[in-house]
């Protein structure tokens, strides 16, 4: 069940192993504070304090949260005993699946094309350089087009091969 809960009745869970670096944190601020929309929280009724819930998922967005001034997020309710909770503790922020990485690298060139990489940098993972390395990378037509020597010309030769028809063998008959 979703509701919109204050964030003064949000409690951190103690057994929380999740911890977002610097400038991951800078970013999801960042990213919060211009863009306005973050994954949901995922809380349960708190076991020892009535009426307030304990944070079993978005430690991290809830800290920024409360950073930025914001009043209340959007939760996700479980009704779960504390062995549940510690289980989720330790799926929630484990279980996410893994990039492609020629898949990534296709949708930051396809971002590229779209939004400055400065402002790419503020709410990405990737750093600047990463993002000027990746525009400088040749484009798959570039990669599949062939290169002329060095210091050559760029010529194509077709060379034509005849054979008369007295020296055709057998083989080349059939």
């Amino acid at each position: 069940m979703y509701e919109n809960l204050p964030l003064g009745v949000l409690v951190p869970n103690p057994e929380n192993s999740n911890r977002v670096s610097r400038s991951l944190r800078k970013k999801l601020r960042h990213n919060i504070r211009e863009v306005g929309l973050y994954e949901t929280l995922t809380v349960r009724p708190h076991p020892m304090m009535n009426g307030k819930f304990e944070v079993l998922n978005g430690h991290a967005r809830l800290d920024v949260l409360r950073e930025i001034g914001v009043t209340s997020a959007k939760c996700d309710i479980w009704e779960v005993n504390d062995s549940r909770a510690r289980l989720f503790l330790a799926i929630l922020n484990k279980l996410r699946g893994s990039e492609v990485p020629e898949l990534r690298m296709s949708l930051l060139l396809k971002l590229l094309q779209e939004v400055p990489r400065e402002q790419l940098v503020a709410h990405l993972p990737e750093t600047a350089s990463y993002l000027e390395q990746l525009e400088r990378l040749p484009t798959e037509a570039e990669r599949l087009e062939p290169e002329a020597p060095a210091g050559k010309p760029d010529v194509t030769i077709v060379v034509s091969v005849r054979r008369s028809a007295s020296s055709q063998t057998a083989d080349d008959v059939r």
